[in-house]
């Protein structure tokens, strides 16, 4: 038996061999392609937290607005000066912002991200999930609020609980 020799058979024999093998139905390759404004907000973030490790009053006080307020579990919010006060007496070792978004609502921005961060004095140490509203001012952003919760893996845990084995 013989097999024809056309230049079709034979690309086609080439093409089959050397086809990469079929992905698999389901792959954890995640690609992540940042925003506009996940690079607009990541930088503010930034340009916000490295204000706070500088005590740079000025500089806060561009990026907040008047009426800024910080929401966390406790029931009472943390007014602008208060929290002014509370930061800049604080002393962040180092931050990470991680797995951030944002969308645009007309004249506010909801930008939501985790913050990994290891505060002396604050006692905020460790992860955090942050939702932060900016809103324009002029020709300038400025965070309006800030909703800070301790992730679970991260909330401070209570004395250890007796397991009768004592």
């Amino acid at each position: 038996m013989t097999f024809p020799r056309t230049p079709v058979l034979l690309a086609a024999i080439f093409l089959a061999a050397n086809a990469p093998a079929p992905a698999p139905a389901y792959s954890q390759t995640r690609i992540v392609t940042t925003t506009r404004q996940v690079a607009l907000y990541s930088g503010l973030e930034k340009q916000l937290f490295q204000a706070i490790q500088k005590q740079d009053q000025a500089s806060l006080q561009k990026l907040l607005a008047d009426d800024f307020e910080q929401w966390s579990p406790v029931p009472d919010p943390a007014p602008r000066e208060e929290w002014l006060h509370s930061v800049l007496r604080s002393q962040i070792r180092s931050f990470a912002i991680r797995q951030m978004a944002a969308r645009s609502f007309g004249n506010a921005d909801l930008v939501s991200f985790i913050l990994q961060q290891d505060s002396r004095s604050l006692g905020q140490r460790g992860e955090f999930f942050v939702v932060d509203v900016w809103l324009m001012n002029g020709q300038n952003r400025q965070l309006a609020v800030r909703y800070l919760s301790p992730l679970r893996s991260s909330a401070r845990r209570g004395p250890p609980k007796p397991t009768g084995k004592d």
